[in-house]
């Protein structure tokens, strides 16, 4: 779910130097979301119905 707030310098301080260290050695051109999750639950859009004439 989502934190629902702005994230702290530290948090995303965290992101970066967790990159930059050997433990993200394996990591390959992987995107690294920082958002507290707030892309991966966002509301899909409803598909939308034709609507048939009247007769």
């Amino acid at each position: 779910m989502p934190v629902r707030r702005a994230a702290a310098a530290e948090e995303i301080a965290d992101a970066v130097l967790r990159l930059a260290s050997s433990e993200s050695s394996y990591l390959n051109g992987a995107p690294l979301s920082v958002d507290g999750s707030c892309t991966a639950f966002q509301p899909r859009p409803r598909p939308q119905t034709q609507k048939k004439d009247a007769p």
